[in-house]
């Protein structure tokens, strides 16, 4: 599934969105972070280590996460 992910810039402090691809597990969702196989991680995977509630919308539905 397609969702948008919200995080805080981890030095600007300014919300961010990411589009990635998540699947469904169990109750939770799982997604890579990957840069297409880069020795760097993507920029939000720094954000969610500095700021670690981003939110999640897919379709007509948000929500914060852990």
């Amino acid at each position: 599934m397609r969702i948008t992910l919200g995080t805080t810039g981890a030095r600007s402090g300014a919300r961010r969105s990411a589009i990635l691809y998540a699947w469904e597990d169990g109750d939770g969702l799982v997604v890579v972070g990957s840069r297409g196989g880069s020795a760097r991680h993507p920029a939000w995977v720094h954000n969610l280590r500095t700021y670690p509630r981003p939110t999640v919308a897919a379709g007509k539905r948000t929500w914060e996460v852990s």
